[in-house]
């Protein structure tokens, strides 16, 4: 028989408080389980690395982000990379298609985009083919160091972008090296 503090704490029994504590105890555990990402690890600084190269990138089309990054990244540090991303854009007038951004706790973070301003005004790719892409480190590596497979979260996509504007306020920074 498994125990479940909700189901004993119903029983008539002259320990029925001791079971309401157990209860309020197990509510406790789980609130602590859910949230401990959070409490224990408070925002992080991120910083963009300088581009490689120059290009012609905008990062303008639909917005995807794998399960690494909603699992492992609060919103608040999302919508900041975000936000220095599309600031870097307006400032050079277009960057390299592959941003990384490192935090102070050892954590980095690859934005990638598919298609350049060029590659948009030929007329060669569909408009699903303008996306870019942001990934943590062990998604972006295999060992070997190449990019492997993304496992991308096809239920944030445009929305993403749009859900990052609701915590565009927050103190989560990002410090340009």
């Amino acid at each position: 028989m498994v125990f479940h503090p909700f189901i004993l704490s119903q029983a008539p029994y002259p320990t029925n408080l001791f079971f309401r504590l157990l209860t309020i105890l197990y509510l406790l555990a789980q609130w602590a389980a859910v949230s401990s990402t959070y409490l224990l690890n408070p925002m992080a600084i991120w910083t963009r690395n300088p581009q490689e190269c120059e290009g012609q990138y905008f990062f303008d089309g639909r917005a995807f982000m794998t399960a690494g990054v909603s699992r492992e990244l609060a919103p608040e540090e999302i919508a900041a990379i975000v936000r220095d991303l599309q600031a870097f854009i307006r400032e050079k007038n277009g960057i390299d298609y592959l941003q990384t951004y490192d935090s102070d706790d050892g954590r980095r973070v690859f934005c990638i985009c598919q298609l350049s301003w060029a590659m948009k005004a030929s007329g060669e790719y569909a408009p699903e083919d303008d996306y870019w892409t942001m990934l943590v480190r062990h998604e972006a590596q295999d060992g070997n160091g190449p990019l492997c497979s993304l496992n991308i979260c096809p239920t944030v996509s445009i929305r993403l972008t749009v859900s990052l504007w609701a915590v565009a306020a927050t103190g989560c920074s990002v410090v340009v090296k």
